[in-house]
C-alpha cells in the first residue's frame, strides 16, 4: 500500500521552502531552471597543425576533418558523449552501424589520452573570415562542455583543403 500525501500537506511544504530552492528544483510553474555552467576544456583542429585552414570551395564539401578533445588530469576525455559533439554546426560522421567515428588516443604527447573525432566536412556553417570555432558537447551525464580553436576560414562555400579532409580516419599517415 502506497502512502500519499495530502494536497494541502503538500502545498504545506511546498510554501515552507525558500523561493531560490523552488527555482532550483524547477518546482515553480513557468521558472526556468539555471542552465549549468559548462566545462571549459581545450580543442585541436586538425591536431598538430598550425593555422588550422578551412577552404570553402564548393568542390572540397565531401568527407570529413579531425578534432581533438584534449585530455588532462582533470578531464577524462571518457565521459564526452560523441553524438553530442557539435563544432561550427558539424557533428561526429557516423558508420552505417550509427557508431561514431571517434578514438582515444594521446594526439599531443602529454600522457592523457585525448578524444579525437571525424567531422563532417558538409555540416560546417562557418563563414569567409571566421577567425574562431566553438565546439560544444555534453558529457555521458548531462554536463555541457565547450571548447574553442582558432581557424582560418578561406575561398567561397564551406569546406576543407583536400589534402587534410584526406587525412582523416583510414587515411594514410603522415
Amino acid at each position: 500500500m502506497r502512502a500519499t500525501t495530502a494536497p494541502s500537506a503538500r502545498r504545506a511544504v511546498l510554501t515552507s521552502l525558500p523561493i531560490a530552492l523552488l527555482v532550483t528544483l524547477g518546482l515553480l510553474v513557468g521558472t526556468p531552471v539555471a542552465a549549468q555552467a559548462p566545462i571549459t576544456v581545450s580543442i585541436d583542429i586538425y591536431p598538430g597543425d598550425s593555422p588550422n585552414v578551412i577552404s570553402l570551395k564548393a568542390d572540397d564539401s565531401v568527407g570529413s576533418f579531425p578534432v581533438a578533445i584534449l585530455g588532462s588530469p582533470t578531464f577524462d576525455v571518457t565521459r564526452v558523449d560523441p553524438a553530442s559533439i557539435r563544432l561550427a554546426g558539424s557533428r561526429a560522421k557516423r558508420v552505417p552501424s550509427g557508431r561514431t567515428l571517434c578514438e582515444t588516443e594521446d594526439v599531443n604527447g602529454d600522457g592523457s589520452p585525448d578524444l579525437i573525432c571525424q567531422l563532417e566536412l558538409g555540416q560546417l556553417s562557418l563563414k569567409q573570415g571566421d577567425s574562431v570555432a566553438v565546439l560544444e558537447a555534453r558529457t555521458r551525464d548531462g554536463t555541457p562542455i565547450r571548447g574553442e580553436d582558432s581557424v582560418q576560414v578561406v575561398g567561397g562555400q564551406q569546406k576543407v583543403p583536400p589534402g587534410k579532409a584526406r587525412r582523416g580516419a583510414g587515411a594514410p599517415p603522415r
